[in-house]
């Protein structure tokens, strides 16, 4: 007897196609992303979720931060911290750790699990040991599958001169203090 979340599941990964796309495919999807106004940086490789032919969400892998609070909690994070030599530190992480940097999902497919699919499905296609996401949408509520190894939420208190000139965002509150609030998630696929 197959459960709802089975059927649900089925049927995504029967409509749905997976692959390796160009990063000019997040030229159609940018508008529906709260960053739209450029390519992330460190780009590695992009992956497209489409039905017939038709683009409908896409994920972008890119080159890991380098200093993360988050990831200093995990046991990853804490062996990278034991190597004094930052150039060799940096290069550790940068072999074996991808970024997903932008996850996008077109407003027509949202809610019935979409982005849970492409994301699980791009993490098993990549070759690299970790796989993290930090995202401001992921200190309100985790969206990822449920494969991953460390969730943690990280609401840090900054400085008001840290804040971008005139632009004031989500991060400031009405006591004219900033927060920086996100949540990491870590995936160990080795």
């Amino acid at each position: 007897m197959w459960t709802t979340k089975q059927i649900e599941q089925k049927n995504l990964h029967d409509e749905f196609e997976i692959k390796l796309c160009s990063i000019k495919e997040y030229e159609k999807l940018k508008m529906f992303h709260y960053i739209n106004y450029s390519y992330p940086g460190g780009y590695r490789e992009t992956y497209g979720l489409y039905n017939k032919g038709i683009l409908y969400g896409l994920i972008i892998f890119s080159v890991p931060i380098l200093e993360l609070t988050a990831r200093n909690k995990t046991p990853y994070g804490k062996y990278l911290q034991s190597i004094k030599n930052k150039n060799m530190r940096y290069k550790l992480l940068n072999s074996q750790t991808s970024n997903i940097s932008r996850v996008i999902i077109h407003p027509s497919i949202r809610g019935i699990g979409a982005a849970k699919l492409l994301i699980g499905e791009a993490i098993k296609r990549q070759k690299r040991d970790y796989i993290e996401i930090m995202a401001t949408m992921l200190y309100y509520g985790n969206f990822c599958p449920g494969n991953y190894n460390y969730y943690i939420k990280v609401k840090k208190k900054l400085p008001f001169e840290s804040l971008s000139k005139g632009r004031k965002g989500p991060s400031y509150n009405r006591t004219g203090s900033a927060y920086y609030k996100y949540g990491y998630v870590q995936w160990c696929n080795g």
